[in-house]
């Protein structure tokens, strides 16, 4: 049997928290926007544009599913070729606005939207699709708490290249226009070189690979292992569980989210110096730095051999499935031969037990080509059949006299047969053996879930629930997207100052990663406590950002302190649950094509809602003040935040409907030990 290499799961994991962290690099465009508006002389309505081109980009998954679910078979090469893609991307659009900024390239309304969808926003689909989608796989039985850690990365990442902005760019008495053209090189310059090196720690990891819960019963080992072998096994055993990783790692997660929103409020109120502010970016990443000690005693860290026990239990599956198969195409040889009528009168009960095959064979159960001839069991009892043998009737004396000779001589035993039956010949097959084409392709699969579903995507668009997720997925994130790509306009509109926005993208990005993490972590608690179906998490969720938009309309500029964090934890819960849905609802085989489909609703949500009908409205208020470039006022976006809210109770409605018509799929996933 071939050697396969395969990293250590958990290293894929703490490799795509990382890389996950450069995915929402679109969330920090209003931190630079300003002064991109102002250097190319935009105005609301095409500076909003280019936000939501970053968005569109992001969401515009599909060919990044379908690629993943072409290349499932390559369980190394697929997922890096996957991130691979989108550092380039990462790289080539950040480059191009990057040369708009600095006068390199002129900067054509066209020119800087293709880059910003195309390369910089497009990337992060790729990331997100590697990360989730193999991580998902990894761990299929704890999908809700690793899409809740992952999505919390991306929600963190604004935060995160924020601080690095504000401490390392925008500090030093530099302007605006010069901090946001150093910080797009950097991004192009530096953080695809990251994205390159965690890409090489991603891959899908088969079942047969995975390293033991020390949480799990004990599996005894088998029989033929030595005393040697089975010590250096158990030295490098894992010696924390699964659940205690997660745990440590939502954790960290939780501390660098109240950390941010710690260092964030106290920036907002005292402005701090350089050397401060980089003194809190470095116990930022001391405490990211944390996240590489969740792989430390996970046993192996590279994987050449499938654990003996889990190559023992597909020996013995294989050796079963073999049996019965034989067994019953014996059975069924026998009916064959008989045939129906008077020739079915002569089989006695001891012929239907006369075909016995033993589950397991001498030796290490794996056949080379001698082996092949044997692994079917119709064609070994061909190979003992003579020729057809005619049945008769009574009266029939010549050819009773013939059919008995014709018996004789194809059993063997000198036995004469009668005028009316027929023996059938007795078959006893050869034992099954297990050939290593088959036992390696046992070994190469995916852990499955039996009490998931198995739905492509054509047959996912037939569904109801589908376009009920798709609808609650694109009025929900068009809205967080209004107001997030709107903070600059909505602080200054409120009587606030040009920049003044920064502190409440920090406090939406930390919420966001709070929302994404809780959303996944909770979810998958009370489903697996108490079969709470996550589709009612959802409903709450819908009803949060109606809230959220009723608070907006009616806030002044110190209440976005309190509109931003739950507008953030609306936005994040978004993002665990429904990717956690769609693989409860149409399983994992399909996963990335159905969860990838699913994101051209926030797509056409983000250009309708944040661009077209937020910019327009903006303008036609900045018009009716007789305003130029800002639109001063708190009934700027009140009209916004009306149609807003008609959408999202008409999205509450579809939630609270799809809701109803999943609860019976839970409860057969629960059952079945799908959580």
């Amino acid at each position: 049997m071939p050697t396969r290499l395969y990293l250590n799961r958990w290293l894929t994991f703490v490799a795509s928290c990382l890389m996950q962290a450069s995915a929402g690099l679109s969330y920090v465009f209003p931190v630079y926007a300003p002064a991109l508006k102002e250097l190319w002389g935009y105005h609301e309505t095409q500076i909003a544009t280019v936000g939501s081109c970053f968005n569109i980009g992001g969401y515009l998954a599909i060919p990044s599913g379908a690629l993943y679910d072409r290349l499932e078979k390559h369980k190394r090469f697929g997922p890096r070729f996957v991130a691979l893609i989108g550092s380039l991307l990462l790289c080539t659009g950040y480059l191009g606005l990057y040369a708009a900024a600095s006068g390199g390239i002129a900067p054509s309304f066209a020119f800087v939207c293709i880059c910003a969808m195309v390369g910089a926003g497009n990337s992060s689909t790729w990331f997100d699709t590697a990360s989730i989608v193999t991580n998902v796989r990894n761990f299929p039985h704890d999908r809700g708490t690793v899409v809740g850690i992952l999505k919390a990365f991306v929600g963190l990442s604004a935060s995160i290249y924020s601080s690095v902005y504000a401490a390392t760019f925008a500090s030093g008495g530099a302007s605006a226009v010069n901090a946001a053209t150093t910080f797009l090189f950097f991004v192009c310059a530096i953080s695809p070189l990251m994205t390159l090196t965690l890409t090489a720690f991603i891959n899908l990891v088969p079942e047969a690979y995975h390293e033991p819960d020390p949480a799990a019963p004990p599996t005894p080992p088998p029989q033929e292992e030595t005393t040697g072998r089975r010590s250096s096994r158990n030295s490098s055993a894992p010696s924390f569980s699964a659940q205690t990783r997660f745990t440590f790692a939502y954790c960290l997660v939780a501390m660098v989210a109240a950390y941010q929103a710690g260092t964030a409020l106290w920036a907002g109120t005292v402005n701090p110096s350089m050397h401060a502010r980089r003194v809190l970016l470095g116990g930022l990443l001391g405490l990211l730095a944390l996240l590489l000690a969740v792989p430390l005693s996970s046993g192996d860290w590279v994987h050449r051999k499938p654990r003996p026990e889990a190559l023992e239990r597909l020996k013995r599956s294989l050796l079963s499935r073999l049996a019965a198969r034989g067994a019953k195409a014996a059975a069924k040889f026998r009916r064959s031969f008989t045939g129906n009528g008077s020739c079915g009168a002569g089989i006695s009960a001891s012929s239907e037990g006369a075909l016995t095959e033993p589950l397991l064979v001498p030796g290490d159960g794996v056949s080379g080509t001698e082996g092949d001839r044997h692994q079917n069991p119709v064609a070994a009892a061909a190979a003992t059949t003579p020729a057809p043998v005619s049945c008769v009737g009574v009266g029939a004396a010549d050819n009773a006299a013939e059919s008995s000779t014709e018996t004789k001589a194809a059993t063997g035993d000198g036995k004469q047969g009668t005028d009316s039956t027929v023996e059938p010949p007795h078959v006893t097959p050869a034992p099954p053996v297990v050939r290593e084409g088959d036992l390696e392709a046992q070994l190469e699969a995916l852990e499955a879930v039996p009490a998931l579903p198995d739905v492509p995507l054509s047959a996912a668009l037939r569904s109801p629930i589908f376009w009920l997720l798709m609808f609650q997925f694109g009025v929900g994130l068009g809205t967080g997207l209004s107001y997030l790509n709107n903070l600059g306009s909505i602080v200054v509109a409120l009587g606030g100052q040009p920049g003044g926005q920064v502190v409440f993208v920090s406090l939406f990005s930390v919420a966001n990663a709070t929302g994404r993490l809780a959303g996944g972590v909770l979810s998958e608690l009370v489903l697996r406590r108490y079969g709470t179906p996550r589709t009612l998490l959802l409903v709450g969720i819908s009803f949060l950002t109606l809230l959220v938009i009723g608070g907006a309309a009616a806030s002044e500029l110190s209440d976005l302190y309190v509109v931003s964090v739950l507008a953030g934890l609306a936005f994040g819960a978004h993002w665990s649950l429904i990717p956690s849905i769609t693989s409860d609802m149409f399983g994992l085989t399909h996963f990335g094509s159905n969860y990838t489909a699913l994101q051209l609703g926030p797509a056409a949500g983000g250009y309708l809602l944040a661009t077209v009908l937020t910019g327009k409205l903006y303008d036609r208020a900045a018009r009716s003040h007789g305003d130029q470039l800002f639109c001063i006022g708190a009934d700027c976006y009140f009209q916004t935040w009306c149609v807003l809210g008609g959408l999202n109770l008409v999205a509450l409605l579809g939630t609270r409907e799809m809701y109803a018509q999943s609860t019976k799929r839970y409860r057969r996933i629960v059952r079945g030990g799908g959580v």
